[in-house]
């Protein structure tokens, strides 16, 4: 065992937070701190892109559903089942900014991308978007319609319906999202 390990249980709790944001801590660290340590370390925990296998395992079985989000946003989880699943957790708990930025695309963390399947952009597309009992915010609704085109899963089923957005620049990247798709099929 190393110092570092040994002593995981005498850290404070701002220690804990500065090994868990480290992207080179060792896999025996991130899951002591997985199982033993407080919530704010366990979110710099999940947001981490180089989680181990262990650890992820271990979050996942939490209660923490904001945890589950973060791991997906972070890149952690790529079975697209599991994704479904914590999607169904969230929709109706947290608003559309953290549906954004766990399923769509990560403000902090941009070189892990998401796996969200193109099911569930299409569902949060319709769950955030269309249905007029929301209250997403314009400048939010941009963005989101935006980064929805630009998700790489994105399907020719949405593509299309964001070309045929009122907002010029929401237009413009599902045209783009179609010609990309386009692209790729050929």
């Amino acid at each position: 065992m190393s110092r570092l390990r040994d002593n995981l249980q005498k850290m404070t709790r701002t220690e804990w937070n500065n090994l868990a944001k480290n992207v080179y801590c060792d896999d025996d660290i991130q899951v002591w701190l997985a199982k033993h340590s407080h919530t704010q370390a366990r979110y710099y925990l999940a947001a981490n892109g180089r989680l181990c296998k262990e650890a992820t395992d271990i979050l996942l079985q939490g209660r923490s559903k904001i945890i589950k989000g973060l791991l997906v946003g972070s890149g952690n989880i790529q079975d697209e089942d599991t994704i479904r699943d914590v999607y169904s957790q969230l929709r109706t708990k947290v608003d559309e900014w953290r549906i954004s930025n766990f399923f769509v695309r990560n403000y902090w963390y941009r070189d892990n991308p998401s796996s969200t399947p193109p099911d569930v952009l299409e569902q949060i597309h319709e769950d955030f978007l269309i249905r007029d009992d929301n209250n997403v915010r314009r400048y939010y609704r941009k963005n989101l319609q935006r980064n929805l085109a630009l998700h790489p899963n994105c399907s020719i089923k949405l593509a299309i319906q964001l070309s045929q957005n009122e907002n010029a620049d929401v237009k413009k990247a599902g045209f783009d999202a179609l010609v990309r798709l386009n692209a790729e099929n050929n």
